[in-house]
């Protein structure tokens, strides 16, 4: 069973996944993730754009919690768990240094958490 992580607040479920691009399948990077099921879409740190040599894919308004709006840019990554096969989807940069797994990513999935 995965613990909740309590460096988190609240604590959230984090999981390993490999990231990388999909015009060059290497480098892949392994990092965390974390379970955002009020994640509309999912974003992968913006440090690593250039490293997997990320290319605009399209563009998205995102609305945050307090209404406010900004039009990004999308990007298409491949993601994966561990020893997976790997699925391209369309995520967008965050600040943050792990990658948020949205509902795009995780309608894929069965998640069961006790």
């Amino acid at each position: 069973m995965i613990a909740y992580d309590t460096s988190h607040d609240p604590p959230a479920i984090i999981l390993p996944v490999v990231l990388s691009g999909v015009v060059h399948e290497r480098p892949r990077h392994e990092l965390s993730a974390l379970i955002d099921t009020g994640a509309d879409i999912t974003s992968v740190p913006a440090e690593l754009a250039d490293t997997l040599k990320l290319y605009p894919f399209g563009r998205l308004q995102l609305e945050d919690a307090n209404a406010v709006t900004t039009l990004v840019f999308t990007y298409e990554v491949r993601l994966s768990f561990p020893n997976q096969p790997a699925k391209a989807i369309e995520a967008v940069l965050t600040p943050y240094p792990f990658v948020i797994l949205g509902r795009d990513w995780l309608q894929d999935y069965y998640l069961f958490l006790d």
